[in-house]
C-alpha cells in the first residue's frame, strides 16, 4: 500500500498500535473517501511511525525550508537516509543555506539523536553564534530569518544536554536574540535578550552562599521562559515534554536545597520578625516563601509534609498574624495563598495551631475576609478556600481533634463569620462587588457544612435563626446571590433532620420563596428552574410535614400556575399522605399499642360483668356485707385476676368517660374469640372494632344495658 503524508489533521493514533485516518482520492466524488489504518505488533513500531508522521506534516506546513526530494528519498529507503554520515558545513555567512538544511532535514528520532551529537562533540554551538554576531552586523532580513530557523531546529533537535548549553550564561542571550527575528511576526515586537539582560533580576533575599543552587534557579527561570514566551507556538510535543521534564527536576533539587539549609531557614525567619525589616523586605521574603511553596508541589508527600511542618516550626503561621494587617495589598494577598497552600497539604497544622494559640489566628482571617475592601476580591477567594479547608473534617475520625475544633468554632467564631448573612436586606438592593462576593462564598460555606457536620451546625443555625436571616438574599438583585439563597435552602432541607424540618414549619420559610417565584412572573429562567426543582425534590422525598406545611399555607396563591404540575402533584400528595397506612416501622409500634389498650378493655369488661353478677347475688349476701357494699365497700375477689371493684357510681362515671373516647374496644366475648386465632391475626380486630359510640353503648353503656344483660343471664 502507497499513501502520500497529507500536511492535513487526519490522522489518529489509537489503542498505542494503530494509526488510523481518513483519504479522499483525487478526482472521486465521494466526500466520505476511504478509511484506512496501520496495525502494529508492538508499542515502539506504532510510536515510531507516529512520530514521522508528524514530524513529515509540520514540515510541509512549513515548505520555506524543508528539503521535499530529501524527505521523499528518506521515506523510500529510510535505512540508507538514517545511516548516511552526516558532516557539518563550516559555520560561515556562505555556508548558511546548508546548515540551514542540515538541521531541518533531520525528522527522524535518530537523524536528531545523531546531528545533537555531533554538533556536541565538534562544540558547533560557539561556532553558530559567531555567525549569528556576522549577521547581526549586516542587518539582512534574509539572513535573521534563516538564523532563527537554525537556532530553532538546533532546540528542536531535542536533545537535553545541548539545551542545558543553550539556556547557560554564555549563550543565553545571544541566542535569545537570534529568536526575536521570527519572519512570521513583526521584527522588534519581542525583545528576548533585553527582557533577560535587564528586566529579569534575580533578587537574593538572604545569601545562599551555593554557586550551583544558585545557576540551577538561572537554569530553570531561563527554560522557563524558552517554552513559555520564546518559543510557546512552535514547539513540538517531545521537545515540551523534554524541556518541561528539566524544569522539575530542577525545582525538586533546588526546594530540597533550600528547605535542607538550615542556616538560611533560620535567616529568612529572622528577618521576617525582626521590627527592623523594612516593608518592601517583608514583602520580598514573603514572596520567597511563596515560591518555596510553589516549588514544593513537586515533591513527593513525604518530604512536602516534612516541608511544610518545617514552616510550621519556624513560625510561619505567627509571622502570617501579625502581618495580616498590613495595609499593603500584596502583602495580604501572600499571606492568604501561604495559608491556601499549607492547608491543602496538610490542614492539621493550621487546625492545632489555632487551638493552641488561643484562637487569635483565626480570628485574624475572620476579620479580613469580611472587612476585605472591592479591589481585593481574590483575597476574600482565598481566605473562603483556608476556612473551607480548615473546617473540613470528614477525614478525621471522631477524637480529641475533631470534637474540640468543632466545638470551638461554632462557639467562638462561626457568628463572627457569618454575620454578614444576618444584614437586612431591602428590596432590589444592590450589592458591591466584595460584599455580594462574600456572600455568595458564605452561603456555599455553610452549604458543605450543614452537609458535612449537620449535628454541630444544627443548634447553631436553630439558635441564632441563621436561616431565615440568609433568606434575606432572596430580595436582591443580584440573580446569583438569589441562587446562592436557594442553593443553600436545598441542601438545609434535604437533610434528614426533623428539627431542621419543623423549624422550617415553624418559621413559615416559605413564604419568602413563593414571593420570589410569584414576582419572577413565571419567567423561563435559571431561578424559575431553581425554585421548581426544590419543590421537585421534596415531592419526590415525600416530606410529609412539609408537604403538609405548603399545601396548607402557599397553594392557594400557586395553584394557578399550569406550565408546571409539581404544585398540583404536591396537594394531590398531601391527601394521599393524610390516608395513607402506617408504615412498616411504625406498624409495630402501633399494634404494641393497641394490644394494650385490649387489655385494659378486657380487664373492664370483666369488672363490668363482676358488678352486674353482684346486683344479682345482692339479696343472698348477709345484712352487714350488703350495707357495706352500698356504703362503697368492697368485696372479696376470688378471680386473682382482678384485684378490686369499683362501686356502680364510679364504674358509670368511667364508662361515660369511655363512650367520649373515638378509640373503639370490643366485648369480652369478642376479645375470647380473637384470642383463640392467635397473634397473627390481631390485625383483624381493627376492622371489626370500628363502630360508632352509639353502637358501644348499646352494648355496655346504655340506659338499659343491665337489664338486657340479666335477660341474657
Amino acid at each position: 500500500m502507497q499513501s502520500r503524508i497529507s500536511g492535513e489533521d487526519i490522522y489518529n493514533k489509537q489503542q498505542e498500535t494503530l494509526i488510523v485516518w481518513n483519504e479522499i482520492d483525487q478526482g472521486d466524488d465521494d466526500d466520505e473517501g476511504t478509511d484506512l489504518a496501520l496495525s502494529f505488533q508492538d508499542k515502539e513500531g506504532c510510536s515510531e511511525i507516529w512520530d514521522e508522521i508528524c514530524e513529515i506534516q509540520q514540515s510541509l506546513r512549513s515548505p520555506s525550508y524543508i528539503d521535499l526530494e530529501a524527505l521523499l528519498k528518506m521515506r523510500d529507503d529510510p535505512d540508507e537516509y538514517s545511516t548516511k554520515t552526516v558532516t557539518l558545513p563550516p559555520a560561515n555567512l556562505s555556508n548558511i543555506d546548508e546548515i540551514q538544511r542540515l538541521l531541518s532535514d533531520a525528522i527522524t528520532v535518530g537523524q536528531k539523536q545523531s546531528t545533537a551529537s555531533l554538533i556536541l562533540k565538534d562544540q558547533y554551538l560557539p561556532k553558530l553564534l559567531d555567525l549569528w554576531k556576522v549577521v547581526d552586523d549586516l542587518s539582512s532580513t534574509e539572513d535573521y530569518a534563516k538564523m532563527y530557523h537554525i537556532f530553532k531546529d538546533l532546540i528542536m533537535l531535542n536533545c537535553v544536554p545541548l539545551i542545558e548549553i543553550i539556556v547557560s550564561s554564555k549563550y543565553i542571550i545571544d541566542v535569545m536574540a537570534a529568536l526575536e527575528h521570527d519572519p512570521e511576526r513583526h521584527i522588534g515586537t519581542i525583545k528576548h535578550s533585553d527582557f533577560l539582560k535587564s528586566q529579569a533580576q534575580f533578587k537574593e533575599v538572604v545569601p545562599l552562599n551555593d554557586p550551583q543552587l544558585v545557576n540551577k534557579i538561572h537554569q530553570t527561570f531561563r527554560l522557563q521562559y524558552l517554552k513559555d514566551v520564546a518559543l510557546a507556538r512552535i514547539l513540538d510535543e517531545p521537545t515540551f515534554a523534554s524541556i518541561n521534564s528539566l524544569i522539575f527536576v530542577n525545582n525538586i533539587h533546588i526546594i530540597t536545597d533550600l528547605a535542607g539549609n538550615e542556616a538560611v531557614m533560620n535567616q529568612i525567619f529572622t528577618k521576617l520578625k525582626a521590627p527592623s525589616t523594612t516593608p518592601e523586605e517583608l514583602k520580598d521574603i514573603l514572596a520567597y516563601l511563596l515560591e518555596m511553596c510553589s516549588l514544593a508541589k513537586n515533591l513527593e508527600p513525604k518530604n512536602k509534609t516534612v516541608f511544610y511542618e518545617l514552616l510550621s516550626r519556624n513560625g510561619l503561621f505567627g509571622v502570617i498574624e501579625n502581618t495580616f494587617t498590613s495595609k499593603d495589598v500584596k502583602v495580604r494577598m501572600t499571606c492568604a495563598e501561604l495559608l491556601l497552600n499549607t492547608v491543602e497539604h496538610d490542614p492539621h497544622l493550621l487546625r492545632s495551631h489555632i487551638i493552641k494559640q488561643d484562637n487569635s489566628l483565626f480570628d485574624v482571617i475572620l476579620n479580613s475576609l469580611s472587612t476585605c475592601p472591592d479591589q481585593e476580591t481574590g483575597v476574600i477567594n482565598i481566605l473562603t478556600d483556608v476556612v473551607r479547608n480548615i473546617c473540613d473534617v470528614t477525614g478525621l475520625l471522631e477524637g480529641s481533634e475533631k470534637t474540640q475544633f468543632l466545638n470551638t468554632f461554632y462557639q467562638h467564631h462561626a457568628k463572627t463569620l457569618f454575620a454578614p448573612l444576618t444584614q437586612e436586606i431591602p428590596t432590589n438592593m444592590y450589592h458591591s462587588e466584595a460584599a455580594g462576593l462574600l456572600k455568595n462564598n458564605l452561603c456555599e460555606l455553610l452549604s458543605s457544612f450543614v452537609k458535612n457536620h449537620p449535628q454541630c451546625i444544627s443548634n447553631f443555625l436553630l439558635k441564632n435563626n441563621f436561616v431565615k436571616s440568609l433568606l434575606n438574599l432572596l430580595n436582591c438583585r443580584e440573580k446569583w446571590l438569589v441562587l446562592s439563597a436557594l442553593r443553600f435552602f436545598r441542601g438545609f432541607i434535604d437533610v434528614e433532620n426533623t428539627a431542621f424540618r419543623e423549624y422550617i414549619i415553624s418559621e413559615n420559610l416559605f413564604e419568602p420563596i413563593v414571593e420570589v417565584f410569584l414576582r419572577n412572573a413565571s419567567k423561563y429562567n435559571l431561578l424559575d428552574s431553581a425554585i421548581l426543582d426544590l419543590f421537585e425534590c421534596i415531592l419526590k422525598k415525600n416530606m410529609k410535614p412539609i408537604i403538609k406545611h405548603f399545601v396548607e399555607k402557599h397553594y392557594e396563591k400557586v395553584k394557578h400556575i399550569t406550565y408546571s404540575p409539581v404544585f398540583h402533584k404536591l396537594k394531590e400528595q398531601s391527601e394521599k399522605n393524610e390516608f395513607m397506612p402506617p408504615t412498616p416501622e411504625t406498624s409495630d409500634a402501633v399494634l404494641e399499642s393497641l394490644r394494650t389498650r385490649e387489655r385494659n378493655r378486657f380487664l373492664e369488661n370483666r369488672n363490668e360483668e363482676a358488678w352486674f353478677d353482684e346486683e344479682d347475688d345482692e339479696d343472698y349476701l348477709p345484712e352487714k356485707d350488703l350495707s357495706s357494699k352500698k356504703s362503697g365497700g368492697t368485696l372479696k375477689n376470688t378471680d386473682h385476676s382482678i384485684d378490686q371493684f369499683t362501686s356502680h357510681e364510679e364504674f358509670i362515671s368511667k364508662k361515660r368517660r369511655d363512650e367520649d373516647d373515638d378509640i373503639p374496644f370490643t366485648s369480652l366475648e369478642e376479645f375470647n374469640k380473637q384470642k383463640k386465632r392467635g397473634r397473627d391475626d390481631e390485625v383483624n380486630i381493627l376492622g371489626e372494632l370500628k363502630e360508632s359510640p352509639t353502637k358501644r353503648g348499646k352494648k355496655f353503656g346504655g340506659p338499659n344495658g343491665k337489664e338486657k344483660i340479666k335477660e341474657k343471664t
